[in-house]
């Protein structure tokens, strides 16, 4: 069973082929190479000692305090995709909503980092993200002015905004080995916010005349919308290299959900401020919830196929996409419970964001053992 194992010479814990550091205590295996000068030395040293460059160094401890000892009984086979739709959704399931152990070989995807070109123009991005969001933030405030002209627009803006950075800053601050450049993330969230233009436009015509305005109808047309900026990032042949691993594909998910909701808070706190108050501010920092879960999962069902070595397209955005938007649905359809659908969402969107910070620490555990926590990291400072 232990062939071509690596025996951690503190533990003595076996460890799976090509881990880096050992599952149990976290000891180095192998050795590493400089990321600045490229030299070979062992993997415990924390210092180049040919030019001196000192490697980052983060605990499991910084994640977690401890890695379950069960974790050796995970075959890697378990976690590959098989290519079956129905196969890949009880992956998903269990791989999300089950106790999982660290994911230890993957694609040299991981490893990949953007071009200098690129970096170079993420100005031009800044400011295509810049104009998405003019848009969406034009288009809300317009249609709440016209149904509620004294409605002060400036507060309901602010009122939107602030859950959606509040959010935004908790869920980037757990990506801690290989943050996300901010001008990416500003694109994912302004696609985010757009998409809900071109959501109104199918949501009133296409769902409108095949549901009767049914607002479970609503999952079907958002969540994908939401989710092709996503996968716009993730196969772009300029982008896509920033888009790594499953922990991208949530965060990146996360923020175009965000993004669709705080437009959306707009229209909701603008029409309805005036005779609920502070009270609507509240429940819709709640619902904005909702959004950034089920666009984050089907991100991290891309980053997760990514990562194994699959070239991305569109019908792998399918399998993430079917638990977003089954939850989207009935998320949507509690509505119609008045008083009880409230206190569902009050518990409900809490959870979601709880299980979105277990997911990412589940990423980051399994980063650490493909030694981004080491200086393994792509590195992407010119």
């Amino acid at each position: 069973m232990y062939n071509n194992y690596i025996r951690c010479p503190n533990c003595g814990a076996m460890n799976p082929p090509g881990t880096l550091y050992c599952v149990q205590c976290g000891t180095p295996l192998t050795s590493k190479v400089c990321p600045q000068c490229g030299t070979q030395i062992p993997a415990y040293m924390e210092r180049c000692p040919n030019c001196g460059y000192v490697f980052p160094r983060q605990t499991l401890a910084s994640i977690r305090r401890t890695i379950p000892k069960k974790a050796m009984q995970y075959i890697q086979q378990t976690y590959v995709p098989s290519g079956g739709f129905i196969e890949n959704l009880k992956l998903f399931y269990n791989l999300i909503f089950k106790p999982r152990g660290p994911i230890f070989n993957v694609s040299p995807q991981v490893y990949s980092h953007l071009p200098l070109s690129t970096i170079q123009e993420k100005g031009k991005y800044l400011t295509y993200a810049a104009v998405m969001l003019l848009i969406a933030v034009g288009f809300v405030s317009s249609i709440v002015l016209s149904q509620v002209p004294q409605v002060d627009i400036l507060s309901t803006l602010l009122f939107a905004l602030i859950p959606a950075l509040v959010y935004l800053y908790i869920i980037y601050s757990h990506d801690r080995y290989e943050p996300e450049p901010i001008w990416l993330i500003f694109l994912a969230f302004a696609w985010g916010a757009v998409s809900t233009f071109f959501a109104a436009i199918l949501n009133d015509t296409i769902i409108n005349f095949l549901m009767g305005g049914f607002a479970g109808g609503a999952a079907f047309t958002e969540e994908p919308l939401k989710l092709l900026g996503v996968f716009f990032l993730a196969t772009s042949p300029k982008l896509r290299d920033e888009f790594n691993d499953h922990v991208d594909g949530f965060i990146y998910g996360a923020m175009a959900g965000l993004g669709f909701g705080f437009a959306e808070n707009i229209l909701y706190i603008g029409r309805g401020f005036a005779g609920a108050g502070m009270f609507i501010v509240l429940v819709r920092s709640i619902t904005i919830l909702m959004h950034m879960f089920t666009t984050g999962l089907a991100g991290w069902w891309l980053g997760y196929m990514k990562m194994m070595g699959y070239n991305l397209k569109s019908i792998n955005a399918i399998v993430g996409m079917v638990y977003g938007m089954a939850i989207h649905f009935i998320w949507n359809t509690l509505a119609y419970l008045g008083i009880v659908a409230l206190l569902v969402f009050i518990i409900v969107g809490p959870a979601m964001l709880l299980k979105s910070l277990d997911i990412l620490k589940k990423g980051l555990i399994d980063e650490y053992y493909w030694g981004f926590a080491h200086g393994y990291a792509p590195r992407e400072r010119y």
